[in-house]
């Protein structure tokens, strides 16, 4: 008796497997900010997987936004000062006036436009001495045009003395043309100095 047992047996395992996937992000953000005071921000973003579908969600954001007041108004506001035709109610500003021992007439004042509805605050006039004066017996008094020593008189200033600096203990509101005026005694023959005024200005309505 014979037994044959050839059996055979064919097994073929090959299995595959393929992952592809591929993802990209490009994200962007652009930031711009306009004269005028506007602001644009514009986010993207991208993204695809594939290892057997594609995502590929997108954004997009892009708010506007306008600051009060704008970056135009502040620059204008910087550069307009106190006069009533072009200034901004309640911007302070500082003038300021130098002269010497030799400077006569308008050398000497410091005018002020003003009027009922653009009314004017000084609050603060300085007077600093840059050179020492001398001359007879030097005097110097800051006034309004009126009153000759409205603001300071001769004796708060030590009119000898480099970097003697006089401040006026009174301030003065303008509801027309105004001014602040130098005077000097007579028989100088030496000196300099420089005036600060401070003031606001308010809009009357």
């Amino acid at each position: 008796m014979s037994a044959s047992l050839s059996p055979s047996a064919s097994q073929s395992k090959s299995p595959s497997t393929s992952l592809s996937p591929s993802k990209s992000a490009s994200p962007s953000a652009s930031l711009s900010i306009s004269p005028s005071g506007s602001l644009s921000i514009s986010p993207s973003a991208s993204t695809s997987i594939s290892p057997s579908g594609s995502a590929s969600p997108s954004a997009s954001v892009s708010p506007s936004n306008s600051p009060s007041p704008s970056l135009g108004m502040l620059a204008e506001q910087v550069t307009a000062g106190y006069d009533p035709a072009t200034g901004k109610a309640w911007l302070e500003d500082v003038r300021v006036l130098e002269y010497t021992w030799e400077s006569a007439g308008d050398d000497l004042i410091l005018r002020i436009p003003a009027s009922l509805h653009e009314q004017i605050f000084i609050t603060d006039v300085r007077h600093l001495v840059r050179t020492a004066f001398a001359g007879g017996t030097p005097a110097i008094d800051i006034g309004d045009g009126t009153t000759a020593d409205f603001f300071i008189a001769a004796a708060g200033i030590a009119e000898t003395t480099v970097n003697n600096l006089a401040r006026a203990k009174l301030g003065k509101k303008l509801k027309a043309n105004g001014q602040v005026k130098i005077t000097l005694s007579g028989s100088l023959t030496a000196g300099a100095g420089t005036l600060f005024v401070k003031m606001f200005r308010w809009a009357q309505t």
